[in-house]
């Protein structure tokens, strides 16, 4: 694993998946593309229609699927994948959105944007390999990349203040993303087939990590990109516990109670004196 980023923390890790579990994600992919899967639902952004942002129309036109609690924990090889982005971010594996898997094609992107809303960290699983040129990098605009030095040569791309609370971006303007990407100054990670990156929206006391405002570059070639997603949340999945599957109940609403040793409760005394008052012992007042 390599650090890229200590603000926001970003971990990028070249060989997170081996071949046979991406090429078992992509044929997943195809079954929830087909709709024959009923533990996959496809996922309607209303960013695509620009109801969710004053900014900007049509922020994104990618396509997400998301895996149902049912589904996450009957597939083997889902199963592992998200145990292992939860060890490598130490987060509790019961405080998890469902998996997604995003596709995007020629032409497709996703504006930038922040993954808030208690997210606390973005895992991403690359599914494939896009070559330099290709497009579909996951781009932070206010970070350069390694060896980039001098001004900025692009306005920034998000106007904004922390809000009062610090709990959210106050944001009043933002730009389109194909110039950023275009450009060698700004971070960028490619699309690698096996690949992750593991990033933190927000700081230990829960403020805001207004760095990691991110964005998915266009895809400009006759390819593909497809993604692994899970974001990581400050707060149990309540789906989690009101599943009556005992597999979710084991392996995520009460995973690692096995290894508990119970507290003892603490007994009330309810004995009194005579005069009602409560008995003393010990050494006198």
């Amino acid at each position: 694993e390599v650090i890229l980023s200590y603000r926001p923390l970003i971990v990028y890790f070249d060989n997170f998946a081996d071949q046979d579990e991406t090429d078992h994600m992509l044929k997943l992919l195809d079954v929830c593309r087909s709709g024959e899967w009923d533990s996959c639902k496809s996922v309607k952004s209303k960013l695509a229609s620009g109801k969710e942002s004053k900014l900007m129309k049509n922020m994104r036109n990618s396509t997400s699927f998301q895996l149902t609690v049912e589904g996450e924990v009957e597939d083997a090889v889902v199963e592992s994948l998200v145990k292992r982005a939860h060890a490598a971010a130490r987060h509790p594996i019961n405080a998890g959105e469902g998996v997604q898997i995003a596709y995007y094609e020629k032409g497709d992107y996703y504006e930038f944007h922040h993954d808030a809303l208690g997210r606390r960290a973005t895992f991403l699983l690359y599914l494939n390999t896009l070559e330099p040129g290709d497009g579909g990098e996951t781009i932070f605009p206010h970070l350069k990349s390694p060896g980039a030095s001098g001004d900025p040569p692009l306005p920034p791309a998000i106007t904004g203040k922390l809000g009062r609370w610090s709990a959210d971006f106050k944001v009043d303007k933002q730009e389109h993303l194909d110039a950023y990407c275009d450009s060698p100054y700004y971070m960028k990670i490619r699309p690698k087939r096996g690949a992750a990156v593991l990033f933190f929206n927000y700081v230990p006391d829960r403020s805001i990590e207004s760095f990691a405002y991110h964005g998915a570059c266009k895809i400009k070639a006759d390819k593909f990109k497809a993604t692994f997603q899970r974001w990581m949340r400050f707060d149990p999945n309540s789906l989690f516990d009101k599943s009556e599957d005992e597999r979710i109940i084991s392996r995520r609403a009460k995973v690692g109670e096995d290894q508990h040793v119970p507290f003892a409760e603490p007994v009330e005394d309810t004995s009194t004196t005579s005069g009602g008052a409560p008995e003393t012992h010990g050494a006198e007042i």
